[in-house]
């Protein structure tokens, strides 16, 4: 019991450790997850733009899920039986 307390309290004590260090990274540098930092416009004014609007996909509305049930559909299993057996001592390892 005292080896599984050791154990369990050695990979807290990791996990913690670990995500502790992970954040002062990311705060550290946090284009690690992919975040721009904004920069100031350049002096004449104006800010340039970077990409197209048009360019933007709208977003996907799903209306109805007929597709995926179709698609899942084959996946689905029924078991059948002939016989009832209601003897408990069927039951035992």
């Amino acid at each position: 019991m005292r080896n599984i307390r050791v154990l369990v309290g050695f990979l807290i004590r990791a996990v913690v450790l670990g995500l502790a260090v992970a954040f002062l990274v990311v705060w550290w540098n946090p284009t690690l997850l992919g975040a721009h930092t904004a920069s100031a416009p350049p002096l004449g004014g104006t800010v340039p733009v970077t990409r197209d609007v048009a360019a933007i996909p709208p977003p996907v509305v799903v209306a109805s899920f007929a597709d995926s049930v179709a698609r899942a559909a084959p996946a689905v299993v029924n078991i059948y039986t002939r016989a009832w057996c209601a003897s408990a001592a069927s039951w035992r390892p």
